[in-house]
């Protein structure tokens, strides 16, 4: 059995790994906040001393943008200092042989509206803190052994609500009308796609370095509005005009977002068409 290390157990991408990774050949440990916080160099180090596992999966994350501009020291702590603490640890112990999945996001490029980029080292402008503390947690890992960086954008999942819960709760039980930026562009992702290529990943043995988790998107991505408006047609809704209404993303977020969070591969298979995955989950949910 190999050994699974999962920080951030409890958040939405988190309790994805924890589903896919609780099962043979797999035994995953999941340590709670109070065990293993990464922001604390020492918790860090003691988790992975006394487990000394085979697979390190850093899913700890302060993810809400809001947040991460109004207290950035502490973005910085859990999403640049976290990765640098589990990755110096693994050197120290001489834990050569194991390996290291660190997720980032699309939002450390900054985008403008028409790009999608690669994962090359190209075009990095994070527009606000969140973005930058996810790029320095990713530069500090660049080298480093055994490690794999998986950036991908716009996760949702049952395990938190999101954007794609909050449109379709709205097209369920219409009240008022539903303000979606209509100028910023995307590829929503399934956290459960996320999960399983992890494993693909590790299993596979692709080699280490920096992957992106896209999506097919067939050159349709969309935009948030044009998002709200698929969501609606899953759910029947073949009129959504008078449900939302198309806005600024300036009016609706209050820290700034790139124009674009669109990603593309070219060093991994593109995960599922993200209508398709949209579909499946609100189906199944």
């Amino acid at each position: 059995m190999k050994k699974v290390l999962l920080f951030g157990g409890s958040g939405m991408l988190g309790q994805e790994l924890l589903r896919l990774f609780s099962s043979d050949p797999y035994k995953i440990i999941v340590p709670s906040h109070k065990e293993a916080d990464v922001s604390d160099q020492k918790s860090v180090f003691n988790v992975i001393k006394k487990i000394r596992p085979d697979i390190v999966l850093n899913a700890a994350v302060l993810v809400s943008v809001d947040a991460c501009e109004e207290n950035p020291g502490r973005a910085y702590m859990v999403n640049t200092l976290g990765p640098l603490f589990i990755s110096d640890t693994l050197r120290t112990l001489g834990l050569k042989k194991t390996i290291f999945i660190q997720f980032s996001s699309s939002d450390i490029f900054g985008s403008d509206f028409n790009d999608s980029p690669s994962e090359k080292e190209e075009g990095i402008f994070p527009a606000n803190v969140y973005g930058r503390s996810k790029y320095y947690g990713e530069k500090f890992l660049y080298g480093a052994n055994n490690t794999y960086i998986v950036r991908s954008s716009w996760i949702y999942s049952e395990f938190k609500k999101t954007f794609v819960d909050a449109v379709a709760e709205h097209v369920r039980r219409p009240s008022g009308v539903f303000a979606v930026a209509g100028d910023q562009r995307g590829i929503p992702t399934w956290g459960k796609d996320i999960a399983e290529n992890v494993r693909a990943l590790i299993e596979k043995k692709y080699p280490y370095g920096i992957y992106h988790f896209a999506p097919d998107a067939s050159n349709a991505d969309a935009t948030r509005f044009e998002i709200a408006q698929e969501i609606a047609k899953i759910l029947g809704q073949k009129d959504a005009k008078g449900l939302f209404k198309k806005t600024l993303r300036t009016k609706v977020f209050k820290a700034p977002r790139p124009a674009s969070s669109a990603i593309i591969t070219t060093k991994f298979p593109k995960l599922p068409h993200w209508k398709k995955s949209l579909r499946n989950f609100i189906i199944l949910k």
